[in-house]
């Protein structure tokens, strides 16, 4: 329960034929969208892999399909504690799907 939301969480590491993991992901899946709220994450690139970022996303309908539009993120803990920074913002617009996927596409 996070927020007053109840979620699933879910680990997900990647096994690279015997290399040590990469990148970690901890999804936060809303139990009643089933859409992922909020996830952590590290960035094995960048050297980010023992204080995660917390990651929260807003959806919007776009051509009916839900679709995380604004993200904003910050350094967190695994329990999802964020710390005292400031989130850093993130807006995507102007979305317009040209790849050939359809609405039939994203059906369950």
């Amino acid at each position: 329960m996070i927020e007053g939301r109840n979620y699933d969480i879910v680990k997900i590491t990647f096994d690279l034929n015997g290399k040590p993991a990469t990148d970690i992901y901890q999804l936060y899946i809303n139990k009643e969208t089933s859409l992922v709220d909020q996830f952590l994450f590290t960035v094995a690139d960048f050297n980010v892999m023992e204080t995660p970022y917390l990651m929260k996303l807003e959806h919007e309908e776009i051509d009916g399909i839900l679709l995380p539009t604004q993200r904003k993120y910050k350094k967190s803990n695994w329990n999802a504690e964020v710390t005292e920074e400031p989130w850093i913002l993130v807006t995507w617009s102007d979305i317009k799907f040209n790849n050939g996927l359809t609405k039939k596409d994203f059906k369950k």
